[in-house]
C-alpha cells in the first residue's frame, strides 16, 4: 500500500513539474555532471528559462540515457560490466549484469518505443527489454557474423532496423529486426563511413565519410542506393549530423573555418555547396534543433555551457548572436 502511495505521489509530482512547460515553448533535455562527479538529467524551457530536475534522488555515476517516453533512465557501471535501469515514476532501480562489457558511456541506446535497450559487446548486438512491472528480460544476442561494430546502435524511427558502422572496412551496415538479416549499406574501398543518423521520416541516412584527406558529409537513401554529397572542404572535417524536424536541412559540426562550429546544409537533389554557419562560438558536439526548425541549441566548447541561437534561413548570412542557457560550472551534454 505504501509503495502504491509513493508511486502515485511521484506520478503527480512529475506530471505537475513538467506541466509548467507551455506547449508552444521549446524545451531541451540535457545531462550535467557537477563537481561531485555525479550526473543528473534536466529539462529546460528555453523561452522562459525554467529548469526541472528529472532524476532527483538518483545517484548516477556515468552519463545517463533517457528513454523517449521520459520514464526510464539507464547508465552503465564504471567498468562497463553492468548497467542500471531506474524508473523515474516509481523510483525502482535494477542492476542488469548481462555481459554488458563495452556498454560504456554513450553506448546504451533506447528504442523509439522505450521498451528496449541496444548496445554492442564482444558477442555482437544485444537487446534488453525492460518491463514496467520491474523485471528485465533476458538479453537477446544477435550475431554480426564477424563484424566488429563501433559507436552506438542507431534505431530506425519506426524501430524496425538498426544501423551501425563496423570493421572490416569501416562500412555502414543495417540489421533488420524482423528478418535477422545484416546487410552492408556502403562499400567504399580505402574509405570509411561513420556516425550514421536517420532522417525524421526514416528515408535517408546522413553520415561522415573519410576519403583519405578529410571527413565529408554525405546522405544515403538505403532503398534506392542514391547518395548525395552534402558538405566537403579540403581544410575541414564535417561530422555529428543532425536533421531538422522537416528533414530538409542537416546541422553538423564543421571545422572549415579553423575551429569546430555549428553549420547547416540542405538535402538537395543536386550538390549545391550549401554551407551556412550557425554560430561563431566553437562547438564539437552534435546540436539540437527546435521543433519549428528556427533555432538550434548547442554546447560551447570553451565553457561547456548550453547556448541557443536563431538559424539563418539563407546562405551567406552573418550568424545571429548566441544566448547562454546554463552557467553551472559543470559538464553539460545535450540529449534532445
Amino acid at each position: 500500500m505504501l509503495a502504491l502511495l509513493v508511486c502515485l505521489l511521484m506520478t503527480v509530482f512529475l506530471s505537475a513539474a513538467l506541466s509548467i512547460f507551455s506547449p508552444e515553448s521549446w524545451a531541451v533535455t540535457y545531462a550535467s555532471r557537477d563537481r561531485s562527479g555525479y550526473w543528473a538529467l534536466y529539462r529546460m524551457d528555453v523561452d522562459h528559462r525554467l529548469t526541472v530536475p528529472l532524476t532527483r534522488g538518483l545517484f548516477i555515476i556515468t552519463e545517463p540515457v533517457l528513454s523517449p517516453d521520459d520514464r526510464l533512465v539507464a547508465w552503465p557501471s564504471l567498468v562497463g560490466d553492468t548497467f542500471t535501469v531506474a524508473d523515474r515514476l516509481t523510483g525502482q532501480e535494477q542492476v542488469v549484469g548481462l555481459n554488458a562489457f563495452y556498454a560504456t558511456k554513450n553506448l546504451l541506446v533506447w528504442s523509439p518505443d522505450s521498451r528496449r535497450l541496444a548496445y554492442f559487446d564482444l558477442t555482437g548486438l544485444r537487446l534488453v527489454e525492460h518491463f514496467s512491472g520491474g523485471g528485465t528480460g533476458l538479453a537477446e544476442t544477435i550475431s554480426l557474423h564477424g563484424l566488429q561494430p563501433f559507436g552506438v546502435p542507431i534505431w530506425h524511427p519506426d524501430g524496425s532496423q538498426i544501423v551501425f558502422y563496423a570493421d572490416p572496412g569501416d562500412d555502414i551496415y543495417r540489421f533488420d529486426l524482423s528478418t535477422g538479416e545484416v546487410q552492408p549499406l556502403t562499400d567504399e574501398p580505402a574509405q570509411g563511413e561513420y556516425d550514421p543518423v536517420w532522417s525524421p521520416d526514416g528515408a535517408w541516412l546522413a553520415y561522415s565519410l573519410w576519403d583519405g584527406r578529410t571527413l565529408q558529409l554525405w546522405a544515403l537513401h538505403p532503398e534506392s542506393g542514391e547518395r548525395r554529397l552534402l558538405a566537403d572542404d579540403v581544410r575541414s572535417v564535417e561530422m555529428a549530423a543532425r536533421w531538422s524536424p522537416d528533414g530538409r536541412r542537416i546541422a553538423f559540426i564543421s571545422g572549415r573555418n579553423g575551429v569546430s562550429e555549428v553549420a547547416w546544409t540542405r538535402l538537395a537533389a543536386e550538390p549545391s555547396g550549401t554551407f551556412q554557419r550557425v554560430s561563431l562560438l566553437p562547438s564539437d558536439r552534435a546540436p539540437v534543433w527546435s521543433p519549428d526548425g528556427r533555432r538550434i541549441a548547442f554546447v560551447n566548447q570553451n565553457d561547456n555551457d548550453l547556448y541557443w541561437t536563431y538559424v539563418p534561413d539563407v546562405e551567406g548570412r552573418v550568424p545571429f548572436p548566441a544566448f547562454r542557457l546554463t552557467d553551472n560550472n559543470a559538464v553539460n551534454i545535450l540529449l534532445r
